[in-house]
């Protein structure tokens, strides 16, 4: 997975052909349209919770507020290469496919994209690198995005053989190793729905705990079989404890799941937190088609 960590020298060329090409592309619409599509609407208000990121890409028609990228190439500083990229794997702005968001954010992978390490996988990243605001011990974040699998460039998995496409995670960020991400989302093709057919279904992952003594990781399952060429809208609540966290989540729009877990949502090692990041993927075992994932825009607030 991608570390923030990582030295971004090998960042792409902000004088390369395909973000000259994005820059076209926006001025275009511009002159076209008279001005960007509006804004959704700002998250209402939370209890407690801060607002302290906004990655809207109607706001500036790129990649900005976020960190880094990587399709593939290696991480890629934002703020040097704000058009993204569309190769080896595709990180950038693009129009929503069904007319309604504006502008969005598009993540394709393919078979040339291995922005994991991870053996016999496709990946490609947009993340934030890690903030003393986020994740803390004790404190509660919540997340908001929408996802859209379309039919004409999405392509899950085939049924029945069991790979998992992460479209979100808070990855585990140091000081010190451990197993596994806090808390991922993601697609499974391998489980049955509530009608016992095996379908393409979303699902959670929570993790946490001592990483001296590890446990596995908690699964669940959205058992509705997943909606194609509809936008989804995911709202994430973390509260973060190494023995007593929680999570409460709702999938609404196209698709309708909640869920709510106890348990482990941070990692210790007896002396110190793991220090988690936020970031979307298109994070996939290896397939011959490219797929896209679009997301619209995503904020996190929390606890003050």
């Amino acid at each position: 997975m991608t570390d923030p960590l990582v030295d971004a020298a090998n960042a792409i060329s902000d004088k390369s052909p395909a973000i000259k090409r994005f820059a076209g592309l926006a001025a275009q619409r511009i002159i076209a349209l008279g001005t960007p599509p509006s804004p959704p609407p700002s998250p209402p208000p939370s209890s407690g919770l801060v607002l302290k990121f906004d990655g809207n890409p109607n706001t500036r028609d790129d990649l900005t507020p976020w960190d880094f990228y990587n399709a593939g190439a290696g991480n890629v500083e934002v703020a040097k290469n704000p058009h993204g990229t569309t190769t080896p794997g595709g990180v950038h702005i693009a129009d929503d496919p069904l007319g309604q968001r504006g502008y969005v954010y598009a993540l394709t992978t393919n078979q040339t994209a291995q922005a994991s390490p991870a053996a016999g996988t496709d990946s490609v990243f947009l993340y934030e690198g890690i903030k003393d605001w986020y994740g803390l011990p004790g404190k509660r974040s919540r997340v908001r995005f929408g996802v859209l699998f379309d039919s004409r460039t999405f392509h899950a998995e085939p049924l029945g053989i069991g790979g998992l496409t992460w479209l979100y995670e808070d990855h585990n960020g140091g000081p010190m190793p451990s197993p596994y991400s806090s808390v991922v989302m993601g697609i499974v093709t391998d489980h049955r729905v509530s009608d016992g057919s095996v379908r393409a279904q979303l699902f959670v992952r929570y993790a946490g705990g001592d990483t001296r003594n590890p446990q596995a990781p908690v699964y669940k399952f959205s058992n509705v079989a997943l909606r194609l060429d509809a936008w989804c809208d995911v709202e994430l609540e973390v509260l973060r404890s190494p023995v007593s966290g929680a999570v409460r989540l709702a999938v609404s729009g196209g698709l309708a799941w909640e869920d709510t877990y106890t348990g482990p949502t941070l990692w210790t090692d007896g002396s110190q937190y793991d220090r988690p990041n936020f970031e979307l993927a298109n994070y996939r075992p290896t397939m011959a088609e490219p797929s896209t994932i679009h997301f619209s825009r995503l904020t996190v607030e929390v606890e003050a």
